[in-house]
């Protein structure tokens, strides 16, 4: 990246009403990092290196676009199952879970936060829940949405 295109990136996040934190690197070696805005309106707390934001499902998107980059490479399929590509789950979820169950909202497994039991998102620790879910194979794509909702509900005891 050139350095006329770094100054201008600079510019527009110091002149903009941008908030959040811009970070670009390239074979790990970082080419810009800007940190901006207010993370907390009420408190006028600015944002810092190292923040987590409430973003949930605002990168979904790139989530599947990845997705079908490691289908397209022939890496995946979306009926690889979850459990053999993510070590930490294996046991807790049912094996029968498929990267077309998580794409489409129909594996059975909770929300990963329960904003009425924790409403302070700064401060939570959120472990791997080992409730009892429901299978996939029990539900049905027009159901699903219903289902899921119901199993957030009822899933994180933190």
């Amino acid at each position: 990246m050139s350095n006329q295109t770094v100054k201008a990136l600079k510019e527009s996040v110091k002149s903009s009403a941008f908030s959040g934190i811009v970070h670009i690197s390239k074979d790990q070696t970082t080419i810009f990092h800007e940190v901006s805005g207010i993370a907390d309106l009420v408190l006028n707390r600015p944002n810092t290196d190292g923040m987590a934001f409430g973003i949930a499902s605002g990168t979904k998107f790139l989530t599947a676009l990845a997705i079908g980059k490691l289908i397209d490479k022939g890496l995946l399929s979306l009926d690889t199952k979850i459990n053999r590509i993510v070590s930490a789950i294996r046991g807790l979820y049912d094996s029968s879970i498929t990267i077309r169950h998580l794409l489409s909202h129909t594996s059975g497994m909770p929300d990963y936060f329960d904003k009425d039991a924790h409403p302070d998102f700064d401060n939570v620790i959120l472990p791997v829940s080992n409730d009892k879910l429901l299978s996939p194979s029990g539900l049905h794509p027009d159901v699903s949405k219903r289902a899921h909702e119901t199993s957030c509900r009822r899933a994180l005891h933190l």
